[in-house]
């Protein structure tokens, strides 16, 4: 299993390996750094019965070639272009008007093309020692990959081994940097069409991303495992307690532009003072320090509440003393509109209602368990009158709460929701066996 970034920074990919360790031992191969000795308190090698994870060093893997296209990269694309590019794209989401002037507008094209440069330096060299820390294990009988530059370390190592390859994307790339330009995402488009093509099974996040995948590739049985957490996720079986007031709203999650955050908590602003507290649980950014000064009235008058930040593994337990989860993620970003994120399951498995913007797949689930309500961002007034209709009907959101926690565990969970991802890795592991096998009485 090839995975560009900290293992556990995605519980999805130890979901995943616990299907690839049910077929058979299982390597786990991904990075926490580019240069020196880690940082992170986990450790290089990690064993686990039938499970190997291994966090390596980038740089150190990865080929001469690789390296010294970043060092020229990096030469070229000054930090201070890329900063300068940052910051103005900022200040144009901030107060909603672009760059105007001839030389500004310059600089900081200047700075995009610097920054898309030196990333893709970077994933050059993530794709490199993927591949060539892989390459000297045995013949692996299936490659499960995550996302876009997993995928092109695994489709070199099936020119080597010729093992099948599963392609895990969590979301659709050319829109996965929000920042983005058209001209960006048409060349990241590119890849991924070139890539997608050599996977045996891919698999994402939703149905709705499933679709769009085909679309958009011209490919076929895109299979769909929502971010569902497993049923044992650290709650009680206590059933949810009833709602008092204030009500308490929740977000726990990345903080970033163009997520909806800023949006929420200006809706927020506008909500009458003793009716709901808003909680953010978020680990600590630039962006949250903007936030939190912005809004510093709402923070003042204990109307939001800034929550320390616990790990993946302690979200759910932590989340289980509010009432509603709320989801604001705002269109048009097709990885927002059909996303399943994590914090939809883990709020359901702490007994909390939901609240989120009309988001297709999210908006669905809502629907079918009847576990809370949406809104409209793109109508400032709906996230008023969602919140009110949930602060004035304590039965009605209590009603929400239980059946959100028995969605979650009787349906809506990995072990159930994974059936189709368990049965595509027990199909291409037994194929992939088959060819190994044939392989090696070939060669006696």
């Amino acid at each position: 299993m090839l995975v560009h970034h900290e293992p556990s920074l995605d519980p999805r990919i130890s979901w995943v390996t616990r299907l690839c360790k049910e077929m058979g031992p299982t390597d786990v191969i991904g990075f926490v750094r580019l240069y020196g000795p880690a940082h992170s308190p986990k450790p290089e090698r990690e064993h686990d019965r039938n499970v190997c994870i291994e966090r390596i060093n980038i740089y150190r893997y990865a080929s001469a070639a690789a390296r010294a296209l970043s060092r020229l990269i990096d030469f070229f694309c000054v930090p201070g272009a890329i900063s300068r590019f940052t910051k103005r794209e900022e200040q144009g989401a901030g107060n909603g008007r672009p760059t105007r002037s001839l030389p500004a507008r310059i600089d900081h094209q200047i700075g995009r093309v610097c920054r898309r440069a030196s990333y893709w330096a970077v994933q050059r060299m993530i794709a490199s020692a993927l591949y060539r820390r892989a390459r000297v294990e045995r013949t692996p009988a299936v490659i499960v990959c995550h996302d876009l530059f997993a995928l092109a370390a695994a489709v070199e190592l099936k020119k080597v081994f010729g093992s099948p390859i599963l392609y895990d994307t969590h979301e659709f790339w050319p829109e996965a940097d929000l920042l983005a330009q058209r001209w960006e995402q048409r060349l990241i488009a590119r890849t991924e069409q070139r890539l997608i093509r050599h996977a045996d099974v891919v698999v994402t996040v939703s149905p709705q991303l499933a679709r769009h995948l085909e679309r958009c590739y011209g490919i076929r049985g895109v299979l769909s495992a929502p971010n569902a957490e497993p049923r044992a996720s650290g709650t009680s079986r206590a059933q949810p307690a009833p709602p008092g007031l204030p009500v308490r709203f929740l977000f726990q999650g990345q903080v970033d532009p163009h997520r909806g955050v800023d949006e929420l908590l200006r809706g927020w602003e506008r909500l009458e003072p003793d009716a709901a507290v808003l909680y953010l649980r978020c680990p600590p950014n630039e962006y949250l320090t903007h936030l939190c000064g912005k809004f510093s009235g709402l923070i003042e008058a204990k109307r939001v509440i800034v929550l320390d930040p616990v790990s993946e593994e302690e979200l759910v337990s932590a989340a289980g003393f509010a009432d509603v989860g709320i989801i604001p993620y705002a269109g048009p970003n097709v990885n927002h509109l059909f996303c399943c994120p994590n914090k939809l399951s883990q709020y359901m498995q702490a007994g909390l209602a939901i609240l989120s913007n009309r988001l297709e797949f999210v908006s669905e689930v809502i629907q079918r368990y009847e576990c809370g309500q949406a809104y409209d961002s793109a109508e400032p007034d709906s996230l008023i009158r969602a919140v009110r209709s949930l602060v004035d009907q304590p039965a009605v959101l209590h009603a929400m709460k239980q059946k959100a926690r028995a969605a979650a565990q009787s349906e809506f969970n990995w072990d159930v929701q994974a059936a189709g991802y368990r049965d595509a890795i027990r199909r291409l592991y037994q194929a992939g066996c088959l060819a190994v096998y044939r392989e090696g009485a070939a060669s006696s």
